[in-house]
């Protein structure tokens, strides 16, 4: 994992606003709602609400983009993205799906 990529997955994880580089996370605090966002290249790619993590490649499926949204799968063991023929599959355990921007998945 590149450092950039582990400095933003911890302040992810500490629900820190900071930025490295290319890469901004986000956290924010509403009334009602707290969520954190993960960004590259000023595109969200990785938001977590409500105890949900939602994927996205903004439309850019490159290796640094899912190289940043596998440290976020990592580190809630949540499975990971590959890509094969240059498309891009979505797999935790047994269970593969190919990979849809937007995609939700249940944070325990």
């Amino acid at each position: 994992m590149r450092k950039i990529t582990e400095q933003a997955v911890k302040a992810f994880m500490n629900g820190e606003s900071k930025s490295f580089g290319n890469t901004m996370v986000e956290h924010l605090i509403q009334p009602h709602m707290t969520s954190t966002h993960l960004y590259l290249h000023g595109n969200e790619i990785g938001r977590l609400s409500n105890n949900v993590l939602t994927i996205d490649s903004c439309g850019w499926e490159t290796n640094t983009t899912k190289e940043r949204l596998n440290g976020l799968l990592s580190q809630y063991g949540l499975g990971k993205i590959y890509s094969e023929n240059k498309e891009w599959f979505y797999k935790n355990g047994a269970y593969i799906v190919a990979f849809e921007d937007g995609m939700e998945i249940k944070v325990s």
